[in-house]
């Protein structure tokens, strides 16, 4: 059953596991993003640049 979502359009498993899962999955994977570390710095998007911030605030 998951090869067969794999090779379908994201959306797709929602037919299997059911609408009602959508927002808490989608919920998920936007966490995800968010905390992400990105390189080369290591900062995400939520802590942000924090040496922009002091130069902003102070």
């Amino acid at each position: 059953m998951i090869g067969r979502v794999h090779s379908q359009e994201p959306d797709a498993i929602f037919e299997i596991i059911g609408d009602h899962w959508q927002g808490p999955l989608r919920g998920c994977a936007f966490e995800d993003l968010l905390t992400q570390e990105l390189e080369p710095d290591g900062h995400n998007l939520v802590d942000g640049d924090e040496e922009r911030e002091t130069t902003i605030k102070g």
